[in-house]
């Protein structure tokens, strides 16, 4: 699965943003695109073992608490026709100029051990040099074939870094979002994807994983896989994903 949606909460996510930055850093911000410039490098070093940058670990500021961060939520279920779950907390990304750390292709379920029946979520905020790659379901179910579902073999270690040439046929037919304006989701368990590197742009999106009603039950959450994100929890109802659907969060 591959829905692009609209956009219609974009600016307001956009103004929460600079807000938010401008109240840490006591700068002025005129756009994100270069925001690099007016910060300093120093906030977009990687802070931590869930990869975000200094910046980026300062923005999850819009949770199942926010009424935007709801709104939005509602009108993708009615955009998609369709009840979920949804992360509590959602990600604000921030990437740095020339993040090529980036160029990885990956896969959330298998790398990370999120919820097979998960969907990605992920809204431009700067929607110009966007620079995103999502691979064809078809090779991706291939790979999965192939490595009896442990994708890592695809990389020259553990995390961060394919084979070259596994890399090199996963850009050859991925298809690739140099621009993007609408909200793009797909399915976690579906795509192999990632972000490809810019040059002296920063970019950041909005991102959020979704959970069917009808979902999976029996999945665990899997110890060893390595620990790669901001805390301790499941991706289940109730804990990463909220306790309610957004239509019952809604109308309650």
């Amino acid at each position: 699965m591959i829905r692009e949606l609209n956009n219609p909460f974009r600016e307001d996510i956009e103004k929460i943003i600079i807000d938010k930055i401008e109240s840490l850093t006591n700068k002025k911000i005129d756009s994100l695109y270069n925001v690099q410039d007016t910060l300093g490098e120093s906030w977009f070093d990687i802070k931590d073992t869930s990869f975000q940058t200094k910046i980026g670990t300062e923005l999850y500021i819009l949770d199942e608490n926010n009424p935007i961060y709801i709104n939005l939520l509602y009108d993708i279920s009615q955009q998609l026709d369709m009840d979920f779950y949804f992360q509590k907390t959602a990600t604000i990304r921030a990437h740095p100029y020339d993040w090529d750390r980036t160029y990885w292709y990956h896969l959330d379920t298998s790398h990370f051990n999120q919820h097979p029946d998960q969907l990605n979520v992920m809204l431009p905020i700067t929607t110009e040099h966007f620079y995103f790659s999502l691979v064809p379901k078809w090779f991706t179910k291939l790979i999965q074939y192939i490595t009896n579902n442990d994708v890592h073999k695809m990389d020259k270690t553990k995390f961060r870094e394919n084979h070259s040439w596994f890399r090199k046929i996963c850009r050859w037919l991925a298809k690739d979002y140099y621009t993007l304006d609408d909200i793009l989701i797909w399915g976690s368990n579906d795509h192999l994807h990632c972000a490809l590197p810019r040059n002296n742009t920063n970019r950041f999106s909005f991102d959020m994983r979704i959970l069917p009603m009808e979902h999976d039950t029996s999945y665990k959450w899997d110890n060893s896989i390595f620990n790669y994100r901001r805390g301790d929890f499941t991706y289940k109802p109730g804990d990463f994903f909220s306790s309610k659907t957004i239509r019952e969060t809604i109308n309650n």
